[in-house]
């Protein structure tokens, strides 16, 4: 379950931060480093636990216990051990065979899987007989424990039946997988891996299609086409996706466009006097900083009032004026602010910034400069 939740992490942190880069969202640099943290501590958690790994149970677990108490401690001898993957690390893991003598059914030979650190090779070399706890009445996994080898007969294993443990099978003391595991490999649990991080890298990239296909065609083009100031249509989809995640509460006392998002003071509630900063990004709509002060209820106006599509011709017409070349604009915030005016209808104000000054142009709300 774990590999599985790190694989989803995975393929939702790389996806939001390809995302940011065509985008510019910032909301998924947050679900980048989210999904980050969450794979730091999903790797630690599998690292500080690899010596307990597929189905290995705790001798001093409960458990265990109940199973030595319902008389199912067990003597078992050492068949073979192989090893499983590199023999180079602090604790190499391996697969034993074992010939189980239980007291409540006929001796069977089955396989575990365990870490042995160096010390403790000689305790596993084949002929050793160790003493094991059956976890299950009707189940032959087995677990090593240090009681007291009890008394065992002289048997050929190839005399005995191979009862292999069935992962899928509920033992008391291991816990199940949530992805299915085949004996004969793991390619199919990768591959069900690597379709969970598609599917998670899937469900943050579907929002954002549109305005990442837009992004690669303004980066062919060299055209600010994402651009809620300048891109033709950007604005007024922003607004309408803001005003639509409101069930179509269009009022607000305040709003600033920039390039990469625009920000919109507007009542928390339909008829709340309480006012809230949102933020519309390319892909998100979030709650940013409170407002101080609380603006009044004079103050406000219907977004569906403002001719958003005048945006990009304000400014270029606000560029022409001014005589700035788009080198100097570049690394610079350039903003257009729609408030109440003196006439009490909105009104535009563009401000674009260069190195050495400002320059200010002011429009109704239908783009006519004023």
């Amino acid at each position: 379950m774990l590999r599985l939740l790190i694989a989803i992490l995975a393929g939702a942190g790389l996806m939001a931060l390809l995302v940011l880069l065509l985008t510019g969202d910032s909301v998924m640099l947050w679900i980048a480093v989210g999904a980050a943290v969450g794979i730091g501590i999903g790797v630690l958690v599998l690292l500080l636990g690899r010596r307990r790994r597929r189905g290995e149970v705790d001798p001093e677990s409960l458990p265990v216990y109940q199973a030595r108490e319902e008389g199912r401690l067990a003597g078992a001898r050492v068949i073979a051990k192989t090893p499983i993957g590199p023999l180079d690390s602090s604790a190499p893991e391996f697969r034993i065979e074992l010939l189980v003598q239980p007291r409540d059914r006929e001796p069977y030979r089955t396989t575990i899987r365990r870490r042995i650190e160096p010390g403790q090779m000689l305790d596993f070399a084949p002929g050793t007989a160790l003493a094991v706890v059956r976890l299950g009445a009707s189940t032959p996994d087995v677990v090593v424990v240090d009681d007291p080898v009890p008394p065992m007969r002289n048997l050929d294993p190839a005399q005995l039946p191979l009862w292999e443990p069935d992962p899928r099978a509920k033992v008391p003391g291991r816990r199940r997988s949530s992805v299915p595991h085949e004996q004969s490999g793991t390619g199919g649990r990768r591959a069900l891996f690597v379709l969970a991080g598609l599917v998670a890298a899937g469900a943050i990239a579907w929002p954002s299609r549109d305005a990442a296909v837009l992004r690669i065609r303004g980066l062919t083009t060299g055209q600010p086409l994402t651009s809620f100031l300048r891109g033709r249509g950007q604005a007024s989809a922003a607004i309408g996706r803001f005003v639509g995640s409101r069930e179509g509460h269009s009022i607000a006392t305040e709003v600033v466009v920039e390039d990469a998002s625009v920000r919109i003071i507007a009542p928390s509630a339909p008829g709340v006097e309480k006012y809230e900063r949102f933020e519309v990004q390319a892909v998100t709509i979030s709650i940013g900083r409170p407002v101080e002060p609380q603006p009044s209820a004079a103050s406000e106006f219907d977004l569906h009032s403002v001719d958003w599509e005048q945006l990009p011709e304000l400014f270029e017409r606000a560029r022409f004026e001014s005589g700035l070349e788009e080198r100097d604009l570049r690394g610079r915030t350039q903003t257009a602010h729609v408030a109440l005016g003196g006439s009490g209808d909105p009104e535009f104000t563009l401000r674009l910034r260069s190195a050495d000054d400002e320059h200010i142009v002011r429009a109704d709300r239908s783009g006519a400069l004023l």
